[in-house]
């Protein structure tokens, strides 16, 4: 690889300074706990129902993220955005363009929208009929498959081992709010680091690692998904869907762009690329 010019350095930097300056102002606005509709009735959820929705949301995820990858090997594009993503570097190799950054952008974008749209109308059509539990292992497919394909994007393997540590660190970023949500951010940037830094890391998943993350999920969707399941009203399943795939995309395409762009500005490949 040749050497960066001066020129090419500063355009990687600015854009990274771009997308912390964003991310930023969005975990500033969307960080902050919003009040809803739904929170009057978490007092009223039966103690069963709780119990039932927080073993739905544990039970899939733990399986999800430790035994499905060949599932969701098979329902995501990330073989194919990993192969545009080896083209898009191989031409920056050459030369750091804007417009072949702007392209890789758009093509976060369209994985966010199909999976938006997919999560949607699925949410709601189960919500129609009265459907809550079932929804819950297609809805955390949908969000691990948007993360995914994500990472894919901008050259990034989720069925890299040190990257399993890495996904825990970005979902309990999306699913949390305020200071926690701060805290958890620092965490993730750091792990993100530590992992192109190629340091020593250490990328076995504890048990109690996936309780945490599982918890996380569950104290953002229990209300929505126990309302869905009402019939009827249950038809504002797909805006909860939607919302929720929303969060784990916007900051799925911070992060993974940062990580990104911090290569780059390494001056060198991974050695997974």
């Amino acid at each position: 690889m040749t050497a960066r010019s001066k020129k090419e350095q500063d355009l990687l930097l600015r854009e990274f300074i771009r997308t912390e300056r964003k991310e930023k102002k969005f975990f500033e606005t969307a960080g902050v706990p919003k009040k809803s509709p739904l929170d009057g009735l978490r007092r009223k959820i039966p103690q069963k129902a709780i119990q039932a929705l927080e073993g739905a949301f544990k039970k899939g995820f733990f399986y999800l993220f430790d035994k499905g990858t060949p599932l969701l090997e098979k329902i995501s594009a990330v073989d194919k955005a990993m192969e545009e993503s080896a083209a898009y570097r191989r031409s920056l190799q050459l030369m750091i363009h804007p417009q072949t950054l702007k392209a890789i952008d758009k093509r976060a974008g369209s994985r966010i929208s199909l999976s938006k749209n997919i999560s949607a109308i699925e949410g709601a059509g189960l919500g129609v009929i009265g459907v809550g539990l079932p929804d819950i292992p297609v809805l955390l497919a949908m969000l691990l498959k948007t993360a995914y394909e994500i990472a894919a994007v901008y050259g990034i393997d989720f069925r890299d081992d040190d990257e399993r540590p890495y996904t825990l660190a970005l979902l309990k970023t999306a699913f949390s709010t305020g200071e926690t949500q701060q805290a958890y951010s620092l965490a993730c940037d750091e792990l993100g680091k530590t992992i192109d830094d190629e340091e020593l890391l250490d990328p076995h998943v504890s048990e109690n690692d996936l309780e945490e993350v599982s918890q996380v999920l569950a104290g953002d969707m229990l209300v929505a998904k126990f309302v869905q399941g009402q019939a009827v009203v249950g038809a504002i399943g797909g805006i909860v869907n939607y919302r929720l795939i929303n969060k784990i995309a916007r900051v799925a395409r911070f992060k993974y762009k940062k990580r990104f762009l911090y290569r780059l500005l390494q001056n060198e490949e991974h050695p997974s690329e």
